[in-house]
Formats: C-alpha cells, sequence, structure tokens
C-alpha cells in the first residue's frame, strides 16, 4: 500500500527485516545450551507478547527485563553476559545499506523508526557500522510508543522538521505502513530488496 508518490524530502527505515535481519533461533538455542532448558520452553518465552511488549515499549529497564527473564529461566550468568546472549541475532542486509547510503550521499537526509529495545539497538550499533549513517533515530523504548501508535510517528515530524508527503517510509509490518499512511506519509511496505528499490525509484530516490 502506498500513498501518491510525491518526491519526499527525507526517507525513514524501520530497522528489523528492512536493515537487519534477525533469527530468534540463535538466542533460544543459546540460552537453552546455557540452562538446560528445552527450545519449546524458550519459544513460549521469548515469543511472549507481554514480556517483549514491556521491554520494547519502554515500560521496564533492561535490568527489569534481565530480572524477569533471569527468574523464569535461571539464566546463570550476570546482565553483560545476558546482552551478548540476547542481542547476537542479526545479520546486515547489506543490500539495503548500501542502497541508504547511496541515497543519502545524494543529499536526502534519512533517519531509522523501530520497534526494538535497548539491548538491541546496543548490540546494533557496535556491530555495525551502516548504523551510524543516519541523520536522526526514533526508538520506542525510548518514546514510550510502539508503533502504529500515531505519537512514535509524531516523534520523526518531531526531528526531522518534515510531516505529510514530504516523508516516505518503509517497515515490513503492514499495520505499521498503514499508520503512516493515515498522517500522509508516502510509504510502502518492505517486502524485498526488488520491490522497495523500485518504491525509491518511482519516488525520484534514484
Amino acid at each position: 500500500m502506498q500513498s501518491q508518490l510525491q518526491p519526499p524530502e527525507i526517507l525513514v527505515y524501520d530497522l528489523g527485516n528492512v536493515l537487519v535481519d534477525f533469527d530468534w533461533m540463535i538466542v533460544i538455542k543459546r540460552l537453552a545450551q546455557k540452562t538446560g532448558k528445552t527450545i519449546s520452553d524458550f519459544q513460549q518465552l521469548l515469543t511472549n507478547p507481554k514480556l517483549l511488549y514491556d521491554y520494547e515499549a519502554g515500560e521496564i529497564t533492561t535490568q527489569e527485563f534481565f530480572n524477569r527473564v533471569q527468574n523464569l529461566i535461571g539464566y546463570p550468568d550476570s546482565l553483560d553476559d545476558f546482552r551478548y546472549d540476547f542481542g547476537d541475532m542479526f545479520t546486515e542486509a547489506i543490500q539495503m545499506t548500501q542502497l541508504q547510503k547511496k541515497i543519502r550521499a545524494s543529499g536526502i537526509p534519512t533517519f531509522i523508526l523501530s520497534n526494538t529495545n535497548e539491548i538491541a539497538i546496543d548490540f546494533i550499533k557496535d556491530k555495525f557500522p551502516f548504523f551510524g549513517n543516519f541523520d536522526g533515530y526514533v526508538f520506542s523504548y525510548e518514546e514510550k510508543s510502539m508503533k502504529p501508535n500515531v505519537n512514535i510517528y509524531r516523534a520523526i515530524e518531531k526531528i526531522s522538521g518534515k510531516s505529510g508527503n514530504q516523508i516516505a517510509f518503509i517497515d515490513d509490518n503492514i499495520e505499521n505502513i498503514e499508520g503512516a499512511i493515515q498522517l500522509g506519509w508516502s510509504a510502502q511496505q518492505h517486502v524485498s530488496f526488488e520491490s522497495t528499490k523500485d518504491f525509491f525509484r518511482n519516488l525520484g530516490l534514484i
């Protein structure tokens, strides 16, 4: 889905499944090995919508999230160890990050708007140099608001000074795209590199 295509003044990216791919099974297997619990135990834990929602919505801190997980699974190591064990599941979507670098170099400011958590952002920031190549960042755990809530989109408008069809946006979640379109943003669901590249081309970004 997309609104009427017009040349945007900024480009906003979702992070997970757009600029980085991730695999929960890596985390599940790692934690199961450390605690002696089954993979099934961890699948139930890490797909618990309430626990992850509270963390990514900024309703609990990293320390509080760690304490809850530790109580649930008997995690034996420190919070610093947990940051690695929970955070190391990402791989860079190189075609997407290279295209973003090219677009930004052409003079179009780029931003990241993500439902995410502190552990993930700290890990990505440390591991992937591309992460520093943006003009601004809005994260759900800092804003205490999750897409598709209007407040988190407004945070991008505030830091960029842009609104409506001055903003182009891609996200892998259709509900988040619909939220952006309601504000008049030009937006499209990211389903593949080629489809997103065509969207950018239609907008005159490449």
